[in-house]
């Protein structure tokens, strides 16, 4: 399935719970059986447990099958790191069961005029005292 080879490091985000929305454990199983990482789903933190049950029904009752991910429960406003650059904002969205939505940002780092030219264990012992010696802005 070359589809589930171009979405190899793409996060899932699941905003809710009805039926069309349910397919992680789809795409879990497609993804173990081309030995792909594991997926990391984002879910609504009040949904949580109800989406790893689902997992665990679907691994005990269905296939047997492992359905390895890394389920993330965010509340709305609630930030997560995917790498130093790349950040996944839970957002509010209006809909008449729980949901929300997801948006994906970049963020760049720029030294602070100040502190150009400062060696760089000056600027480590700085930052590791606490001192913010970057600017950071999101795309």
């Amino acid at each position: 399935m070359p589809a589930v080879r171009r979405l190899a490091g793409v996060p899932l985000r699941l905003s809710r719970a009805p039926r069309p929305h349910r397919g992680p454990s789809h795409v879990c199983g497609q993804r173990g059986l081309f030995r792909l990482r594991s997926p990391t789903i984002f879910v609504p933190a009040c949904l949580w447990d109800l989406v790893e049950r689902l997992f665990e029904v679907h691994r005990r009752a269905m296939d047997q099958s492992e359905l390895n991910h890394n389920l993330v429960p965010l509340e709305v406003r609630e930030e997560y790191e995917l790498r130093r650059d790349l950040k996944v904002r839970a957002f509010r969205t209006y809909h008449a069961i729980p949901s929300q939505g997801y948006v994906i940002y970049s963020v760049k780092q720029k030294l602070k005029q100040e502190f150009i030219g400062l060696p760089g264990s000056e600027i480590k012992r700085l930052k590791l005292s606490g001192v913010e010696v970057c600017l950071a802005w999101w795309l």
